[in-house]
């Protein structure tokens, strides 16, 4: 029982990521692990659960345990969840959390092995990448592990880290009670992982993913280490420990942001131009994928308030916030933020000398660290591991009530029916998306043939399933635009304003309603497009020709003026183009 457990928990923790990338569906990357969770996270309950019949396993419910439950509940009764991404993952979360519940203290050992054989892993799998044995997954980057850009696969590998320091400097405290592993080959093998995973790091070039591993490794050296004690006694005493922390990070953070500049300048506009959204829904948010959804919309409003704004040639489309406190407060209000609040304190006041304790707590640290700079909440193994650490504090919570076994077997036996009766419920659910995304993916195949007429149909079959998914909209939209069925993708279009906004919607929103006559609406939707992201020339092209073709001369000329004098991000033929035809343009109308 005990083997088959941890051998579905490991496909889940260790496997996940490198379970096979089914190519029949779009962006395998991103969605192929949602459906292996989808599997396996209900087996792992359903194992736990029948765990705990078997072997007489008490039910404590504690303080961090309430909430979570309630935080859960707000979440799904006053925000609107609608996309694949956000069901999902919460369904797969919530399960894990519970199973880890579940079973006792005695699993944390193997449960934390897993998650830095996990880590292990991937950062071999990246530096064969390097290596060029194995390719990477995005063409920007020598190094990705088996997530798509180097980022999360940086956020990943960093939050073992705080695990094989614990287990290399207290392994002679941990109680292993299995003749495959002792004391000594966990040191051995926890530093291996270290050094595999520190070395590969830097070659991510991911500032969150440093900043995290040193603040983290500071903190485990000064607080764990009798060297590290012993410093800090010292330099306490002498008040100059603090001084020298203040300074050096200082200097830290002067040279992560000097060392990718217009990287940290970019994510300053985003922080910028978020504000007014906090502003405008400060108490519940902007709901499920809000960030994505809104914030493009208030990136052109900050432009256009601002049309010398320095930032200007730094834009672009936007679909992350690169701080995951921002994205809470955008899409769940102070309330969530509260409830997030509430989480971190009685996190931070468990007073407890365990091992597992203590890793959990710096494995969330570090994850909190990253997340100022990066979109963890994006990558479901992150999010797993993430979920796994609460479980883990919780379990050393004051507790609000305790069932002996005779009473929780009612708790563990209708938990264990309720999750056959929703067997085939998440079955049908998933099986429903899967096809979806399979005709998404070929209708994303036939468009990017140009062979428009049979994309639109295979849109068309996976529309009544992913007409809450805001990029599946919006590419169902600019399809029907270009072929020319304009009544419809206006209808489309319009519907996707809801789940996403972007360039790419507005232009084609511009095209549809300019070629249907509504000139009013085209212009108001290329505007937007371009106050969007400013340094882009093709919405103010489109601009030009509609105005050209309703005669509307001072405003062609006015435009093409601002395409001429603009300054140009990157050289390219078909800017070279839009220069040339903008000074055509004031050559005739001068």
């Amino acid at each position: 029982m005990r083997l088959i457990i941890y051998l579905t928990m490991s496909l889940l923790i260790v496997g996940l990521p490198f379970l096979v990338k089914d190519k029949k569906i779009i962006q395998p990357l991103h969605y192929s692990s949602r459906f292996w969770g989808l599997m396996l996270a209900p087996v792992v309950l359903a194992l736990s659960t029948l765990w705990c019949i078997l072997y007489k396993k008490d039910f404590r419910l504690t303080i961090i345990d309430s909430l979570v439950c309630v935080f859960a509940v707000y979440v799904f009764l006053l925000v609107k969840v609608e996309s694949f991404e956000t069901k999902t993952d919460a369904i797969i979360l919530v399960v894990v959390y519970l199973s880890l519940r579940f079973l006792s203290k005695e699993w944390y050992l193997g449960i934390f092995l897993l998650i830095l054989l996990s880590a292990f892993s991937q950062a071999t799998y990246g530096q064969l990448q390097l290596w060029k044995v194995f390719p990477a997954y995005h063409y920007l980057y020598g190094i990705t592990g088996s997530f798509f850009n180097s980022a999360p696969f940086a956020g990943f590998i960093v939050l073992a880290v705080p695990i094989g320091f614990i287990f290399y400097i207290r392994a002679q405290k941990i109680n292993i009670e299995t003749i495959l592993l002792n004391k000594k080959h966990l040191r051995l093998m926890s530093l291996f992982a270290l050094v595999i995973i520190l070395a590969v790091l830097p070659a991510t070039h991911s500032r969150a993913a440093w900043l995290s591993v040193l603040l983290v490794g500071a903190l485990l050296f000064f607080k764990e280490t009798v060297c590290g004690r012993k410093i800090r006694v010292l330099f306490f005493k002498q008040r100059v420990l603090l001084i020298s922390a203040f300074i050096v990070a200082l200097l830290l953070l002067a040279s992560i942001y000097f060392l990718k500049k217009d990287s940290a300048d970019g994510r300053l506009l985003i922080w910028q131009a978020s504000i007014g959204m906090l502003v405008d829904k400060p108490l519940f948010g902007w709901g499920d994928n809000g960030f994505e959804t809104s914030y493009m919309l208030y990136q052109a409003n900050f432009f256009k308030n601002n049309p010398d704004h320095r930032a200007m040639v730094l834009a672009d489309n936007v679909q992350y916030a690169y701080n995951e406190i921002l994205k809470l407060v955008a899409e769940l209000g102070l309330v969530g933020l509260l409830f997030g609040v509430l989480i971190i304190y009685y996190v931070v006041r468990i007073k407890s000398n365990s091992i597992w304790g203590k890793c959990s707590k710096y494995v969330l640290l570090a994850a909190f660290v990253f997340s100022l700079f990066s979109y963890p909440s994006a990558i479901l193994v992150i999010k797993i591991i993430v979920v796994i650490q609460l479980a883990v504090l919780s379990s050393y919570s004051p507790r609000i009530f305790e069932l002996k076994y005779k009473s929780s077997r009612m708790v563990y036996a209708s938990t264990l029916l309720l999750l056959l009766l929703l067997m085939p419920w998440l079955s049908s659910y998933a099986r429903k998306y899967y096809d979806a995304f399979t005709s998404w993916k070929l209708a994303s195949q036939t468009y990017h043939r140009e062979d428009y007429n049979e994309s639109i149909k295979h849109f068309s079959v996976a529309y009544p399933t992913l007409c809450a998914e805001g990029e599946f909209l919006v590419q169902y939209g600019k399809a029907l635009s270009i072929d020319q069925k304009d009544s419809a993708a206006v209808l489309v279009l319009e519907d996707a304003k809801a789940y996403a906004n972007n360039i790419i919607l507005y232009t084609a929103l511009g095209d549809s309603y300019s070629r249907i006559d509504q000139y009013k609406k085209a212009e108001e939707a290329y505007w937007t497009a371009y106050y969007m992201v400013p340094n882009r020339f093709y919405p103010l092209y489109l601009l030009v020709q509609m105005y050209e073709a309703n005669h509307a001369t001072k405003k062609a000329l006015s435009t093409s003026r601002m395409i001429f004098d603009k300054e140009v991000k990157i050289e390219s033929p078909a800017i070279k183009e839009i220069k040339a035809y903008a000074s055509e343009t004031i050559k005739r109308y001068k």
